[in-house]
């Protein structure tokens, strides 16, 4: 990281909650060669994790699903000031408000090196219906607008970068795909406390577009044949319109169809009891971070053959591909989990920390991160 001492970087972010969970590591090594950070997002009750870092704080008004085209140049106007007033050398945004706006924030400002990471493209890419294709018609001339004058542009997966390319949104040398958050394979890692067999756990925000729905439906499969299997559900509830309601838990724990696990600051000890990871995700993921975590843990993926979720799974190998939204496929694949446990536990679950090792440690990937923007100054 030569030639960062001394320069000031501008996070932003929907969310200070995200931003310490997954990019921690990135802000830290920023931080410990000099760089002055400052981060511009959303307070919640990660803000104080943050300025344990070194790292100042800057609030940022937002709102995450709003669409109201007046409110929503507020944000715009917000951000300008307050790059006006740091005066970074770089600004770096993430999720798609911030990449957007943060990106046309810091070009009216007047910064040179500007860089985005898109952490995936839920269902504004997937969904068909009128109101998602007229919202695509606004926001895709907005990408391309922000990421213009982008130095480089990051995709947690190839599929998604490939997108942005075919579309026009950026050239094709200003994308680059790393592989995910990565993961901090010390924190992360196999425990010598045997899985509870027959367990299946899906951590995850409790939204629809998890595959939670599938998840429950296909534990209700095969508990008819499996009583004694036990389906595990860990997350929080979310404020987003599409999210899942304690009602709806409810339901399901009265039927003796899952355990709700509820909310855990530190998920390797339920990761540890578990024997099989599942996201049946139905929307473009960015890389789920919840499935490399479970990777490092040692365990076996069930997942769906979609954006970032294909790419933590080699079929067959640490775990199995289903179609999103097909119950009857995601109840036959956690099957085979309760047919042959413990032998396709074991062998699946050492070549997903196998992978992880591979291909998903934290600081090779930001590495890969850090070299893009290095070259970006220095060129």
């Amino acid at each position: 990281m030569n030639g960062w001492a001394g320069k000031k970087i501008l996070f932003t972010h929907n969310t200070t909650r995200y931003l310490l969970l997954h990019y921690r590591e990135l802000m830290e090594s920023f931080v410990h060669n000099g760089a002055k950070v400052v981060v511009c997002a959303p307070f919640d009750d990660m803000v104080a994790g943050i300025r344990e870092l070194g790292i100042r704080c800057v609030d940022l008004k937002l709102s995450r699903q709003g669409l109201n085209p007046v409110f929503e140049l507020l944000p715009i106007f917000n951000l300008s000031r307050v790059i006006v007033r740091e005066r970074p050398d770089v600004v770096f945004n993430f999720s798609i408000k911030p990449v957007i706006y943060g990106g046309l924030a810091a070009r009216l400002a007047g910064v040179r090196f500007i860089f985005s990471m898109i952490t995936g493209l839920g269902h504004l890419f997937m969904e068909e219906s009128t109101k998602y294709k007229l919202i695509r018609g606004i926001v895709l001339p907005l990408y391309r607008l922000a990421l213009r004058w982008n130095a480089a542009v990051f995709f947690q997966n190839p599929d998604d970068k490939d997108l942005f390319v075919g579309l026009g949104l950026i050239g094709s040398g200003k994308g680059h795909a790393i592989n995910g958050t990565g993961i901090d394979l010390d924190e992360f890692r196999p425990s010598a406390e045997a899985p509870v067999a027959g367990t299946f756990i899906l951590v995850s925000r409790l939204l629809w577009s998890k595959g939670i729905k599938e998840y429950v439906d296909a534990a209700r499969v095969l508990k008819k044949k499996y009583p004694a299997a036990e389906f595990q559900l860990l997350g929080p509830f979310d404020d987003n319109p599409a999210s899942i309601y304690a009602s709806d838990i409810d339901e399901w724990l009265r039927g003796g169809l899952i355990r709700y696990l509820g909310v855990a600051e530190h998920v390797r000890p339920y990761l540890a009891r578990a024997s099989v990871f599942v996201l049946p995700t139905i929307y473009r993921e960015g890389r789920p971070r919840a499935i490399l975590e479970a990777m490092a843990c040692g365990k076996p993926i069930v997942t769906t053959d979609t954006p970032g979720c294909r790419q933590t799974v080699n079929h067959g190998e640490n775990g199995l591909l289903v179609r999103a939204g097909d119950v009857e496929e995601l109840a036959a694949a956690m099957e085979q989990f309760l047919i042959d446990d413990d032998d396709l536990v074991i062998k699946m679950g050492r070549r997903s920390r196998q992978l992880a090792e591979e291909k998903y440690s934290v600081s090779e990937v930001n590495d890969s991160i850090v070299s893009v923007m290095t070259q970006a100054l220095t060129s």
